[in-house]
């Protein structure tokens, strides 16, 4: 009698961000909890689609592109 192999599970693909994600990249673009925010546009997509911009006038603009 054989033994079979247990199936590994399916890994689940970075597609989209989670809150942990957007909070993570918040704080290491030196977002603070008083901080202005101008626009956040989020969609579909990996950290790295995520451009995070201090705007002076305006406050933080935290944008993917999708």
């Amino acid at each position: 009698m054989s033994k079979q192999a247990k199936s590994e599970p399916l890994k689940k693909h970075a597609t989209k961000l989670t809150w942990k994600d957007i909070k993570a990249l918040a704080e290491e673009a030196g977002i603070h909890d008083d901080d202005e925010i101008d626009c956040i546009e989020l969609s579909w997509g990996t950290t790295e689609d995520v451009t995070l911009i201090k705007d002076e006038d305006f406050g933080w603009r935290i944008s993917q592109s999708c």
